[in-house]
């Protein structure tokens, strides 16, 4: 496998840090390695792993990786330190429904629509939906070319199927599908055209997801310091939820 970098600039909006440094790497044309998208999380990785199910036959396939990386304006090793930050607007737990990749100014985010079962605030009600841009996404390589450098460009399978994807992997964040079972902790999201929409407070730390095996939600991103809380039990992560009823 071949890896390249380059460095990109992302908006403050996101809680992020200005420049974050990028490493892409692609597979071999005839590696297969493929995707589940908004049908299914994770697959690319358990593909080339040789762990986990098979993807879907209809699953996109990943022609190009991206993995980026940041300090984060605000990072709580705690949840309870996340839920205490006066920028945690609304915390609810729910079902994602939607799950579209958005692709603005050469950056990847996914647009999740949430099915609310619990919410922190009585202005959110159960049973209705939410919309949450979260960093990271897989992005059709149609929108992504012409943004690709030479070296990238070069990288691309010789002849790649029509939905083909780049996957655009922040701070090693699985990507989030149609049927995951979510705990967010959101505020209102600033950016032009959004409006009553949510973004997530500490980027993907801020999101976890029911692993449903272990009985357990676990905070989505890469966690390789002591202290940190990675994982919490459905009762606790669903307790957030309520204390600020």
């Amino acid at each position: 496998m071949t890896r390249t970098s380059m460095t990109k600039t992302v908006p403050l909006l996101l809680g992020v840090a200005l420049t974050i440094g990028l490493a892409a790497c692609a597979s071999s044309p005839d590696s297969g390695t493929s995707a589940a998208g908004t049908s299914g999380s994770g697959a690319a990785a358990r593909a080339e792993t040789g762990g986990g199910d098979a993807a879907s036959v209809d699953a996109p396939v990943v022609a190009l990786k991206v993995a980026s990386d940041a300090v984060l304006k605000e990072d709580y090793a705690t949840l309870a330190q996340l839920a205490a930050s006066p920028n945690v607007r609304l915390i609810v737990s729910g079902t994602v429904v939607e799950a579209t990749p958005v692709y603005q100014e050469q950056v990847a985010y996914t647009k999740l629509t949430v099915k609310v079962t619990k919410s922190s605030s009585s202005s959110v009600a159960v049973g209705s939906t939410v919309v949450v841009y979260r960093d990271g996404g897989q992005i059709p390589l149609s929108q992504v070319l012409p943004d690709l450098k030479p070296d990238q460009a070069a990288m691309l399978p010789a002849s790649a199927p029509a939905n083909a994807v780049v996957d655009f992997q922040f701070m090693e964040a699985e990507q989030s599908a149609v049927g995951d079972e979510i705990v967010a902790f959101l505020r209102p999201d600033p950016n032009p055209g959004r409006a009553g929409a949510y973004q997530l407070v500490s980027s993907v730390h801020g999101l976890l997801k029911l692993d449903r095996k272990a009985g357990k939600y676990h905070r989505l991103g890469h966690a390789e310091r002591p202290g940190y809380e990675a994982s919490v039990s459905t009762a606790a992560a669903e307790e957030y939820t309520r204390r600020r009823s």
